[in-house]
């Protein structure tokens, strides 16, 4: 097994282990659920699009968003990420934080000149939402995330010139509506 996929298994027993504790801790008469639509720019909205987040409130502190994003990467087509978001923080607060686990399109190639091509792989992150609005339906999110895989040495064995590549920083930033 590859570092990459270790890593890639490591982080999905760390996530499922933080969503089982989570589930094991809340009051289930606490649960609540929300639908969030969002518009915005990186990963969790298929690198220039839309998202859907089906949020799952436990308590007033930690929500569990099952989440997709669809859009253009505007210079090889379109990109679909499909992910999984903690959420942390009083859900009526004006700030909440948390982490997130996407996979789907994280990285664009030069394959030959002028011509590029879509990357799936998994990607890792911490997200911050600053909440507006009379009943905090409206909200601004920022995203540091990293990609896991593909690394720079498994874009190079596909035959990619890489200069830099794998394991880098990506941002996003978008606004959701929560109904």
């Amino acid at each position: 097994m590859n570092t990459a996929n270790k890593r890639l298994g490591l982080a999905a027993r760390l996530v499922c282990v933080a969503v089982f504790f989570v589930l094991g801790s809340v009051n289930a008469r606490a649960f609540e659920l929300h639908n969030n639509v969002g518009a915005g720019i990186g990963i969790p909205y298929g690198l220039f699009g839309a998202q859907y987040e089906l949020e799952l409130g436990f308590g007033n502190f930690v929500s569990v968003s099952p989440t997709i994003g669809a859009g253009t990467s505007l210079l090889a087509g379109a990109a679909v990420n499909g992910g999984v978001q903690l959420l942390l923080g009083n859900k009526d607060g004006l700030f909440r934080y948390g982490l997130t686990y996407w996979y789907g399109t994280n990285t664009i190639v030069e394959s030959r000149p002028d011509h590029f091509r879509l990357k799936q792989g998994s990607t890792v992150g911490a997200k911050a939402r600053f909440q507006f609005g009379r009943a905090r339906r409206h909200a601004v999110d920022a995203h540091v995330l990293t990609t896991i895989t593909p690394t720079k040495s498994e874009l190079e064995d596909d035959g990619y010139s890489v200069e830099s590549g794998g394991n880098n920083v990506l941002l996003g930033v978008g606004y959701v509506f929560r109904f």
